[in-house]
C-alpha cells in the first residue's frame, strides 16, 4: 500500500504570494501521483470552512480516501464558533481519524491532535508564565480559545491517543499528528524562538508512541523542518512540510509541492 503525506500547506497565507491557483495546482498535483491513502498532518489554512472544504475537494477529485488531523492553524476561532466547537466539527468529520481509526486490512491509520504541554520550553519559565507569553509570541494567543490551558489539553488528547492505540493493538499503525513528538527534531536557536519550543509539541506523545511496537509509521510538521523520511528498526517518521513562502526553495508552490509530497510504501 502506497500512503501519501503533506502537511503545513498554509494555502490562505502563501496564495498572496504567488500568482499560482494554489488550491487548484493541489488537487491537480495529489491526482497525479501514484497513492492509496493521503494523510496531512494539519495546517491546511486558518479557516475551519476553508480547510474542510478543500478535504472533501481532494477525495471528491481522486475518489481515494484523504485523512486529516488539525493543526493549530486549522483550529482558530470564528466569529461565531470558538476553538472546542471547530475542534469538535473536525471530529466529527469523517476525515478525521481521531477517536475513530481507519482500518485498511490489518493496517491502521491512527489520528492524535497532540497539541503542546511546554515540555520542550526553557525549563527557566514556569508554565504560567510561558502561557502568558504565548499571547505576544505565538499565533495561537490571539486565534486559539480553548476553554482548558495548554496542559490539560495535550493530557486530554494524550488519553485519546492510548485509547484509539488500544483499539488497533493487533494492527500495524501509522500515527499521524501535527505536533512534534521528538525532541530530536525540536531546532533551539535564539531565546525568543527556544521559548517558543514550549508550543511546538509535547515528549509525552513520542514516548507513548515509542512502549507502542506496532506503530511503525509516524508523521507530523508544525516545525517547517523539512527532514524527510527517517527510517529506523521500530519504526519510520515523516517530516517534510511545505511551510510558509519565505522559507521555500523556489518562488513556485508546483515546485514546493513537489518537493514536500512524500509517498511511503508500506513495508510489513
Amino acid at each position: 500500500m502506497k500512503i501519501g503525506h503533506l502537511s503545513d500547506l498554509h494555502l490562505d497565507i502563501n496564495q498572496e504570494h504567488v500568482e499560482e491557483d494554489i488550491v487548484k495546482v493541489l488537487c491537480n498535483t495529489i491526482k497525479e501521483k501514484d497513492w492509496d491513502i493521503l494523510l496531512i498532518s494539519g495546517d491546511i489554512s486558518n479557516h475551519m470552512d476553508d480547510t474542510l472544504s478543500i478535504l472533501h475537494e481532494i477525495e471528491k477529485q481522486t475518489g481515494r480516501p484523504v485523512h486529516f488531523v488539525p493543526g493549530n492553524h486549522d483550529l482558530a476561532r470564528t466569529i461565531s464558533m470558538g476553538s472546542d466547537d471547530v475542534l469538535a466539527s473536525y471530529l466529527a468529520d469523517k476525515s478525521v481519524p481521531i477517536g475513530k481509526p481507519a482500518i485498511y486490512g490489518d493496517i491502521a491509520i491512527v489520528g492524535a491532535l497532540g497539541w503542546y504541554d511546554y515540555s520542550y520550553g526553557p525549563h527557566t519559565h514556569t508554565a504560567d508564565l510561558l502561557a502568558r507569553l504565548k499571547g505576544s509570541l505565538w499565533y495561537d494567543g490571539g486565534h486559539i480559545n480553548f476553554k482548558d490551558g495548554d496542559i490539560d489539553i495535550s493530557e486530554r488528547f494524550l488519553r485519546q491517543l492510548a485509547d484509539d492505540l488500544a483499539k488497533v493493538k493487533d494492527k500495524q499503525v501509522w500515527v499521524m499528528t501535527h505536533f512534534v513528538p521528538y525532541e530530536s527534531n525540536i531546532r533551539y536557536i535564539d531565546t525568543t524562538w527556544n521559548i517558543c519550543n514550549a508550543y511546538m509539541g509535547s515528549e509525552s506523545v513520542g514516548e507513548l508512541l515509542d512502549i507502542h511496537e506496532n506503530v511503525r509509521y509516524v508523521s507530523f510538521g508544525h516545525t517547517h523542518t523539512r527532514a524527510g523520511v527517517k527510517e529506523s528498526d521500530q519504526k519510520t517518521i515523516v517530516l517534510n512540510p511545505l511551510g510558509y513562502f519565505d522559507e521555500w526553495k523556489t518562488d513556485s508552490f508546483e515546485k514546493e509541492l513537489e518537493n514536500v509530497f512524500v509517498i511511503v510504501e508500506w513495508k510489513k
